[in-house]
């Protein structure tokens, strides 16, 4: 299993970019990824001006990733 850490600047690519979402979430479905975000990037992403991106942005975060709830949270 690969392990990435994504700042806010990675969000916006997979939320806006047609079927990358499905692909990034396949691959953590697939159990090869897995995706980890730092509570700074909620931040980040929760200042950004334009109301509807915002929405965007935050609804990738809170997505669980990985679907897995056993694996949300690493002991």
């Amino acid at each position: 299993m690969r392990h990435f850490v994504l700042d806010s600047n990675a969000v916006d690519p997979i939320a806006l970019h047609s079927g990358a979402y499905e692909a990034v979430r396949a691959a953590v479905d697939s159990g090869n990824v897995e995706i980890l975000f730092p509570h700074v990037t909620v931040d980040e992403l929760a200042e950004t001006g334009d109301l509807e991106k915002r929405r965007l942005l935050l609804l990738v975060l809170i997505q669980p990733w990985p679907s897995r709830p056993e694996r949300w949270i690493r002991p």
